[in-house]
């Protein structure tokens, strides 16, 4: 069989078709291959990307719940801290409803003595923390003596008027002596020479009409002396032979608020 020169023509450009399909076949295969290992790495990378978020997201849920926890002990103690608060306000409350009557107590004792000091028209003076009737004339004695003189006769009356208009307010009668010495028959010494003093004097008011149970007697000795005394001048010693008047407040309400509720915690 004879082969015509169109026939060698569409036989070379078959074979050649063929050859150029089989290359471009290899390199799509070769494509795939490599398109199949930059997806496999892109697969591995995000599943480390999941390993790692994963694990992330169950810290996450462990610090949630730690922090859950955190939150819920801390509304306990907030709610402790309130139940605490509203007592120490509470208390607070109390505390100052006790001072108000403490001050109101204190007020109303204090306004007793004023009144009865105003009303017998005397005056009050501060000495030694105490507050004393300012007396214009004071109860004197002569050396070693307990014998009151007469001219003070006009303010026991005084006194004893005082005492009976206000039986809610008491007197410490205190008595006094010079720098003198004293140890005879009588007194011991001066100590016992100036209660004495105060009892005389508290004898007197009581004989005027004064209620007993309002009189207290004190002695001060030699150690509180209204002048300093002077040897040349027998009238600074004979100032210092005296009783004094010391007002007592009735405060004894005010010791049981303060025993009974202010020292309670």
């Amino acid at each position: 069989m004879r082969i015509t020169k169109f026939t060698l023509i569409i036989i070379s450009f078959t074979l050649l078709n063929a050859c150029v399909s089989k290359k471009r076949f290899l390199e799509l295969v070769e494509e795939k291959d490599h398109l199949a290992l930059i997806m496999e790495k892109n697969r591995m990378d995000l599943q480390d990307q999941i390993n790692e978020l994963q694990v992330q997201n169950l810290r996450l849920s462990q610090d949630k719940e730690i922090i859950n926890k955190e939150i819920s002990n801390l509304e306990d103690q907030l709610d402790d801290t309130d139940q605490k608060v509203k007592q120490v306000e509470f208390n607070l409350q109390d505390k100052q409803y006790q001072i108000s009557q403490i001050w109101n107590e204190m007020d109303m004792a204090f306004s007793e003595v004023e009144q009865a000091v105003a009303s017998s028209n005397q005056r009050i003076k501060e000495m030694e923390n105490f507050l004393y009737l300012d007396l214009d004339e004071l109860p004197s004695f002569d050396p070693g003596s307990d014998e009151f003189k007469n001219n003070s006769a006009e303010t026991l009356q005084q006194i004893v008027k005082m005492l009976k208009e206000n039986p809610k307010v008491n007197l410490v009668i205190e008595g006094h002596t010079d720098s003198k010495p004293v140890n005879n028959k009588e007194f011991t010494d001066n100590w016992d020479l100036s209660v004495s003093r105060s009892t005389q004097i508290i004898r007197e008011l009581v004989k005027l009409g004064a209620n007993p149970e309002q009189l207290i007697a004190a002695g001060r000795g030699e150690y509180m002396p209204k002048v300093e005394e002077n040897p040349n001048d027998p009238k600074t010693a004979e100032a210092n032979r005296r009783t004094e008047f010391i007002l007592v407040p009735n405060i004894g309400k005010l010791y049981k608020i303060n025993k009974n509720k202010l020292i309670k915690p």
